[in-house]
């Protein structure tokens, strides 16, 4: 059911010839790619991970107890791998990282050095790290999309509940201020400094996780937060709140390149952060505008899972802009909400928005994509380093942090629900859309939300 919330060779010439040259030989020299190991059997329950970071958040635990439970789960995963890692190394290949939330490891290594490596006993798979784009309101508070201006009227704004933006990273040197996007600040004023994060913002930390550096280069992530946790970024008619205004923002920077394409070892990494600093920031909400792998079990989406479970964190992610091609960069979202886009106003569903059966489901008759819907077109959103413009763009990018933000509004309000509360109350406030999308190929059992959220 839908549902709407309101990633050579080169040849060697000998340079010495004799008085009766030979044939000179090709050989050929084998470069080191980036790989992605998948171990055999499950990584260890982690419930002291679970339990410890809810005693964070109660108070019951002290935040060094807490780290300290993280390094011991690092050192175990670490040696778990010992064998794997002397063979790797014996090879001549480069342990690049050893992961302790999903059975996994990334490594640099030759195709010879991995025809080897495969054939070890616990190794299950092994395939080509790769590079994933971010996925590409109008207002994106707005009665007719969506009842959250009624919330916010009633002071209901997201205070204490603080959401992880895992994107390209965040305006935070917005044009020459050297400051933070106004969005960010109270009331979208930066000389409002009780945010208390950045600079008197309400950005709590910018974490950079990829290779490039955590200040949004491609003017991806700063939109996508502004939607699930912006203010009004200027006095301009276009300008509007997001869903969680008064919401504590951490951001996550996940672009290896300057065109902002990030590594699904790079999403591994962001997303062990993340729930490594959830009971540090009060992180309760997250989401992920990046496109995605298909197969549930894929490595970022394993990994997407177990931060959700450990973490008691609601995670909602762009469900791609393929159309009905929707397998190619899909999310397998087991425990999160993978979110479409439908167009304003009309509910109905955008064209380039993924849709359709999950390929690979045991039943996919019993389960389509993706679960909930959001507008998703001519959305007016915070553009990085011009705060007196905007930014207007269409994706379903920008349909996520939509859910993301009710999320947040929901949790908190409902201080005691957990993530599968939250997850299951976004669902059951949805609003049937089937009858606005009859035609092929939007007729699928579609819904949206009701007026509630």
């Amino acid at each position: 059911m839908y549902a709407f919330l309101s990633l050579c060779f080169f040849t060697l010439v000998s340079p010495v010839w004799s008085q009766n040259p030979e044939p000179v030989s090709k050989q050929k020299k084998e470069v080191p790619k980036a790989w992605i190991v998948q171990f055999r059997g499950a990584v260890d329950p982690l419930t002291e991970l679970r339990e410890g970071i809810q005693k964070a958040r109660e108070g019951k635990l002290s935040l060094s107890a807490l780290e300290a439970r993280f390094r011991r789960a690092e050192r175990v995963a670490r040696v778990k791998r010992d064998g794997f890692a002397l063979q790797a190394e014996a090879l001549g290949a480069e342990l690049r990282e050893v992961f302790w939330l999903v059975p996994a490891a990334s490594i640099s290594a030759t195709p010879s050095q991995v025809a080897i490596l495969r054939k070890r006993k616990d190794v299950a798979a092994i395939y080509e790290d790769s590079l994933r784009a971010a996925s590409r309101i109008l207002v994106s508070t707005n009665a007719k999309n969506h009842a959250v201006d009624a919330l916010q009227k009633a002071g209901i704004k997201g205070k204490g509940v603080t959401v992880a933006i895992v994107d390209s990273g965040l305006d935070m040197k917005m044009g020459t201020s050297g400051r933070p996007h106004a969005t960010f600040y109270v009331n979208g004023n930066p000389k409002n400094t009780t945010g208390g994060g950045i600079q008197g913002s309400r950005v709590l930390a910018m974490v950079q996780m990829g290779k490039q550096p955590p200040e949004d280069a491609i003017d991806h992530g700063t939109p996508v937060a502004g939607v699930a946790a912006g203010e009004k970024w200027n006095n301009k008619a276009n300008s509007d709140r997001g869903h969680a205004p008064l919401a504590s923002i951490v951001g996550y920077s996940i672009a290896d390149t300057t065109n902002g394409l990030a590594l699904l070892t790079t999403m591994v990494k962001a997303w062990q952060q993340v729930l490594r600093d959830a009971a540090k920031y009060k992180i309760r909400v997250a989401n992920m505008s990046y496109q995605g792998t298909a197969n549930s079990t894929s490595i970022e989406q394993q990994a997407m899972d177990r931060t959700a479970e450990l973490g008691d964190i609601f995670i909602s992610v762009s469900a791609g802009n393929a159309g009905t091609n929707y397998a190619v960069w899909a999310h397998g979202a087991t425990n999160i909400l993978a979110v479409g886009a439908v167009q304003p106003n009309t509910r109905v569903v955008a064209p380039f928005s993924s849709r359709g059966p999950v390929r690979g489901d045991p039943k996919p008759k019993l389960r389509n994509y993706p679960h909930i819907m959001a507008n998703g077109v001519s959305m007016v959103m915070p553009r990085m380093d011009l705060e007196q413009g905007e930014k207007v763009a269409n994706g379903a990018s920008y349909a996520a942090p939509q859910v993301c933000g009710a999320a947040a509004l929901y949790r908190s309000l409902r201080k005691g629900a957990t993530a599968v509360e939250t997850r299951s109350a976004l669902l059951a406030t949805t609003e049937d859309i089937g009858g606005k999308n009859r035609n092929k190929p939007y007729n699928a059992n579609i819904s949206t939300s009701s007026s509630k959220w």
